[in-house]
């Protein structure tokens, strides 16, 4: 279950750490995007509520980023997604209708 997942995620990633969040939304698009940033992880989630898919075009920040969590998977129950595993800064970023997506920073090392 979907929920059960969020609550490992939040425990293995220790979730209510302190860190630094930058926050910002589109209103007519109806996307919320939140970057949190703590010492040593870089956590990007997206969160569509519109009724119907969108598509940004520039929505992640420079380098790489692992695709965590995305509410859209058939795992759990969604239409499916077609984000790849590892997406980049020069990739669109396609969400389904009230779905959201974990993307987490792969750093080189």
């Amino acid at each position: 279950m979907l929920y059960q997942e969020l609550i490992r995620f939040r425990r293995a990633d220790n979730l209510a750490a302190e860190a630094n969040l930058e926050i910002t939304e589109n209103e007519i698009l109806k996307v919320l995007t939140v970057l949190r940033k703590s010492p040593g992880s870089e956590l990007l989630m997206i969160f569509n509520f519109a009724e119907k898919d969108v598509e940004l075009l520039s929505g992640v920040p420079a380098g790489s980023w692992i695709t965590e969590l995305n509410s859209a998977d058939s795992q759990w129950l969604g239409p499916g997604s077609s984000l790849p595993p590892i997406v980049d800064s020069k990739d669109a970023i396609a969400l389904s209708s009230h779905s959201f997506v974990v993307l987490r920073q792969q750093y080189k090392g």
